[in-house]
């Protein structure tokens, strides 16, 4: 089976998926999701699992395990739920990266 051809939006050389560095251009290529959506799926169910959680402790009146528990739950639940949408979202992104002239 072939290996499929990527183009390189600088030099329009043809690269094989899955190579490192642009043959022509030396710009450099990354798969997968960008940092950006990594750390914001990291942090984001943190953030929400909080407000969960002092919600119920506050308004509603949960035992302070109780929202503790369910701060780790929401958590572990966006967690996985990002790295599914992150998967599937970017499962065809390539990046390619190129170094300014000295």
């Amino acid at each position: 089976m072939d290996t499929p051809l990527i183009t390189c939006p600088h030099c329009r050389s043809e690269i094989p998926h899955g190579a490192n560095v642009c043959r022509g251009c030396r710009a450099e290529i990354k798969y997968g999701t960008p940092k950006f959506f990594i750390w914001l799926g990291l942090l984001l169910p943190v953030v929400v699992g909080y407000f969960i959680a002092r919600f119920l402790h506050l308004t509603v009146g949960a035992d302070e395990t109780v929202a503790y528990v369910v701060w780790g739950i929401v958590t572990l639940a966006g967690w996985y739920g990002c790295i599914r949408i992150c998967k599937r979202l970017f499962k065809n992104y390539v990046s390619f990266i190129r170094q300014m002239n000295r």
